[in-house]
């Protein structure tokens, strides 16, 4: 219970300071800021959005709602898929793009300084093997 404690207490620290830190420079929520920059590491054609649902392990409801809010803001396009004509697939516009450049350096500096530059390299690379063993599990 010491350690469950202690991740959920960091986790809270460093969302709200990143999410702080998008507040003050005008950038997106930490949650909406993960969906676009995973929709651009996606395939050139674009990413369905059930395979974003898998990926960010939010709900298919939850993403449809921050999608929504991404094509508003004319960040993201759906498209139709080629394939199978009745699904959607998911694709980064130019402007979401602009906006991703624009935003990594200070988004990088904050997940920094609020994760990983408490830890030494050898805790942050055991961190991340517990992490990642963690969540294969899900």
């Amino acid at each position: 219970m010491t350690a469950w404690e202690a991740f959920l207490r960091a986790y809270a620290v460093a969302s709200h300071a990143l999410e702080r830190e998008a507040a003050s420079r005008q950038g997106l929520p930490l949650g909406e800021h993960f969906l676009l920059v995973q929709i651009a590491r996606g395939p050139e054609l674009g990413t369905r959005p059930s395979e974003l649902a898998l990926r960010s392990h939010l709900t298919r409801s939850g993403v449809t709602r921050a999608i929504d809010r991404l094509v508003d803001d004319g960040l993201v396009q759906r498209r139709i898929c080629p394939s199978d004509g009745r699904g959607q697939l998911l694709v980064v516009t130019a402007k979401g793009r602009r906006l991703l450049g624009r935003s990594a350096p200070s988004h990088m500096r904050a997940i920094a300084t609020h994760f990983a530059d408490p830890l030494s390299s050898d805790e942050l690379a055991a961190l991340t093997r517990a992490l990642e063993r963690i969540a294969a599990t899900g």
